[in-house]
């Protein structure tokens, strides 16, 4: 997961040490340089200009970079704060490439130029045109991540979780498309993916999903995604049907999918109220399953408290196992046991393992009535999960349930 502001104020002061112990001698260079870029957080547009430039200056720090947090926070365009952060990468341009005047140079040597001038090609500009005169955070910053994407091939995890200002007009969003269609070579190694719903965007549509291509073949060592503050039943619809489409194939093994604590409880509710009164309209227009996460072995989800839900469960998951496919470990967080999302009719002969934790439970059940409630509902559903090996619940403050296979 992405840091924390506190975590990434003791990794930036760690990183210090390490970068001072590194470039002591010769020795300590060779032996900890690539440990020193084994890791790197950019939580800053200062953290992403001077990557970009040692990426570009010192190329054999490609290959040590394993894990990538792009954490980078701005404020809305146009902002006092946009045009004090413009001027303080401006003096970084001074310093380290001899003067603003160097920048589109610089730019050119990035591994997204020839990605980012096929993109811009179909609305008939140049890349310097949509790059503008001046440094400017938006557009140079994206293209800037972009490219250090294409050049980190060696990447095993990657947290996204940037604060952009959508626009279709800037072709940034579809530099790793581009760079796809035309052969570039995306992240090969990379195992792990984290992602943010991109929250500020006024697109609703739009999640950084859309950033990458998933076409078949793509992504070979791809196992597990996360999307973090995201609610299952209104942003999780937006994010992958409407955004990707249903003919996309995400190839992982695991999905996560993570709650936003700092959620407005009041738009969720309307909005749930919504999800849950017209679930239907979540289904596809056949009856056929959706290949989308056609490999998916784990699917763990966490609910913020929402009273309907808690009593009638989620509506997106119901449709999820219905219409996408039921993973072989199902595990639930602020959820009640699946009993309506399984119960519908469908056989989920993949299922083995059910675990639901931190369940409000709003009947107050004894443990017992729980352990009887689940056994009943097992037994009586047994030829719905044939293959079913565990269900095991935990309430709020209380200890696990484990219910005996009939």
């Amino acid at each position: 997961m992405a840091p924390t502001p506190t975590e990434a104020d003791y990794f930036e002061m760690d990183m210090y040490y390490l970068r001072k112990l590194t470039y002591l001698s010769r020795a300590t260079k060779r032996l900890l340089e690539p440990l020193l870029f084994r890791f790197v957080l950019l939580s800053k547009p200062q953290d992403v200009v001077h990557f970009y430039i040692d990426l570009i200056q010192i190329p054999r720090i490609r290959e040590y970079v394993r894990y990538l947090a792009c954490v980078t926070h701005r404020r809305s365009p146009g902002s006092m704060s946009d045009l004090r952060v413009n001027r303080v990468l401006q003096k970084i341009l001074d310093e380290r490439i001899g003067g603003r005047e160097n920048r589109l140079s610089l730019m050119k040597q990035g591994a997204a130029w020839e990605p980012f001038a096929q993109a811009c090609s179909v609305t008939n500009t140049t890349p310097e045109q949509r790059l503008g005169p001046g440094f400017n955070m938006r557009g140079n910053i994206d293209y800037m991540i972009r490219s250090i994407l294409l050049t980190t091939t060696k990447l095993k995890t990657l947290v996204w979780q940037l604060d952009e200002f959508y626009s279709k007009s800037s072709r940034t969003s579809e530099l790793l498309i581009s760079a796809a269609r035309h052969d570039h070579v995306l992240l090969p190694d990379l195992e792990v993916m984290a992602l943010n719903p991109h929250p500020a965007s006024g697109c609703r549509q739009y999640s950084h999903l859309q950033d990458f291509s998933w076409e078949r073949g793509c992504w070979k060592n791809l196992r597990r995604l996360v999307l973090y503050d995201t609610d299952f039943d209104v942003d999780f619809d937006e994010m992958i049907f409407k955004g990707l489409g249903f003919e996309v194939v995400v190839p992982v093994e695991e999905l996560i999918v993570m709650r936003n604590e700092g959620q407005d409880v009041r738009r969720v509710n309307s909005s749930l109220d919504a999800a849950i009164s017209n679930h239907g309209a979540h289904r596809p227009w056949d009856e056929e399953n959706l290949p989308i996460f056609e490999n998916l072995k784990l699917l763990d989800v966490s609910f913020g408290y929402f009273s309907r839900r808690n009593q009638e469960g989620s509506a997106m998951l119901e449709t999820f196992l219905r219409w996408v496919g039921c993973p072989e470990r199902l595990r639930l967080t602020g959820h009640p046991p699946p009993f309506n999302a399984l119960g519908r009719g469908a056989v989920h002969s993949r299922l083995k393992s059910i675990r639901v934790k931190e369940w409000m439970d709003e009947e107050d059940l004894e443990q017992g009535e729980v352990r009887q409630k689940v056994e009943d509902w097992w037994r009586g559903h047994s030829a719905v999960v044939p293959n079913l090996e565990e269900f095991i619940v935990q309430r709020v403050e209380e200890s696990k349930v484990y219910a005996a296979k009939p």
